[in-house]
């Protein structure tokens, strides 16, 4: 009978990974702690974690001095390389 109040961790293979991808104040786009060169490079990490299983989810953090129009571009560019989840973290920073 499986153990109902202390179920065992998921298969590795289920475990759920992630990358994180940062916008600092300047546009600096920052993926697991490396300085991106530009968008192409970005792409190019997009691609790479496409088709691992499970593919990673992503974490934006845009710094709140960062300008609309980087986020939006790097928004496009997972949408692009079909990148299925997406989501921002630290949001709380922004409010006022």
């Amino acid at each position: 009978m499986p153990n109902v109040t202390n179920p065992p961790p998921p298969p590795a293979h289920a475990r759920r990974r992630s990358s994180t991808s940062r916008i600092d104040f300047d546009g600096t786009v920052v993926w697991n702690n490396t300085p991106v060169s530009g968008l192409p490079q970005l792409e190019a990490y997009f691609h790479a974690s496409r088709d691992k299983d499970p593919q990673p989810e992503i974490h934006l953090r845009p710094d709140r001095r960062a300008k609309y129009d980087i986020v939006a571009k790097v928004l496009a560019a997972a949408q692009r390389d079909h990148m299925k989840k997406i989501g921002f973290v630290n949001v709380a920073e922004f409010r006022d």
